[in-house]
């Protein structure tokens, strides 16, 4: 469904006879005014009558005069309570127009309907589930960081609570950059850890849907160069993790040989095709060739002759 479309209809015949009622109602209460106005206009032109006969000696008693102007003054009082009336009458009728507007659920914003509650017929009161709408438009992550990391966090998520930063998000078995991202400034008091919300939409978001797991590398430190390998180079053995590298290369252009030879390496972070490693002394050092295949059958010093492939622009880039 987009967003505005109707999704579940309620029987509105109920309604709109109550609202009827209190129309016919509403006609009747204008129409009493009415007539209670006529006659309150009546009785002031009595009143004056009166009044002026008083005062030119006529025989009208005090008693006379005082009835004309309680019955004007009852009579105006009628009016406006008259009026008062059919104004409750039109917030009541209000009031209807709103609930048979709210028997037409409609969807608060672009999704799907992935289960429904009830059943054609069945009776429904305020509160009741009717569906669940999955949104298909954008989509929050929700991740839990640790509170030390709050105050790490403002390179990325200004004070403000929205940033412009950008965090790696993974779901789905895939990657997607986030650039619309906020914290939440809720600890919670059990597991001392504050939401980060990333916001995915378009063809990052597509593919993706609310309940999936996902996690995210989000920067904390400062910005600094790092050495970059491609996670096909690393070698998993008991030891640690390492990768395999050409020793005594003979350059050949598109071709090097030389030996085999394990270097260990400390992993850092990740990103989709590329892993950060530490220099260290006596490591791995920028601008070794790094073996991609075949390097888990390879033992240190076995005569490797490789071909050089092009690194991509995300390594480069690294």
């Amino acid at each position: 469904v987009r967003v505005g479309e109707p999704i579940v209809e309620i029987d509105m015949r109920r309604l709109a006879a109550q609202r009827a009622g209190v129309a016919a109602t509403l006609a009747e209460a204008e129409a009493a005014g009415i007539r209670a106005g006529v006659e309150a206009d009546d009785a002031d032109l009595d009143l004056v009558a009166i009044e002026a006969a008083a005062k030119a000696g006529s025989g009208v008693s005090d008693r006379e005069v005082r009835r004309a102007r309680t019955l004007a003054k009852s009579l105006r009082a009628s009016v406006s309570a008259a009026e008062k009336r059919a104004e409750a009458l039109v917030a009541e009728l209000d009031l209807w127009d709103l609930r048979i507007a709210d028997a037409t659920l409609r969807a608060p914003f672009d999704g799907t309907v992935v289960e429904v509650h009830v059943e054609v017929g069945e009776w429904v009161s305020p509160g009741t589930p009717l569906v669940r709408l999955v949104s298909t438009g954008d989509i929050e992550v929700w991740l839990d960081l640790p509170e030390r990391l709050m105050a790490s966090l403002a390179g990325i998520v200004p004070s403000s609570g929205a940033g412009t930063g950008q965090i790696e998000v993974r779901a789905g078995g895939r990657s997607a950059v986030a650039d619309r991202i906020r914290a939440v400034p809720r600890v919670n008091p059990g597991t001392r850890t504050f939401p980060l919300v990333a916001t995915l939409g378009g063809e990052d978001a597509a593919g993706l849907s609310p309940g999936m797991s996902a996690s995210a590398w989000i920067p904390v430190g400062e910005l600094q160069s790092t050495l970059m390998v491609p996670k096909d180079s690393l070698v998993y053995r008991p030891a640690g993790v390492a990768v395999m590298t050409v020793a005594g290369r003979d350059e050949g252009g598109a071709s090097v040989g030389g030996t085999a030879a394990m270097v260990p390496v400390k992993v850092l972070f990740e990103s989709e095709n590329d892993v950060a490693v530490e220099i260290a002394e006596g490591g791995l050092q920028p601008g070794a060739v790094v073996i991609v295949e075949g390097n888990e059958r390879l033992f240190p010093g076995t005569p490797v002759s490789a071909s050089i492939k092009a690194a991509s622009d995300q390594r480069k880039k690294g």
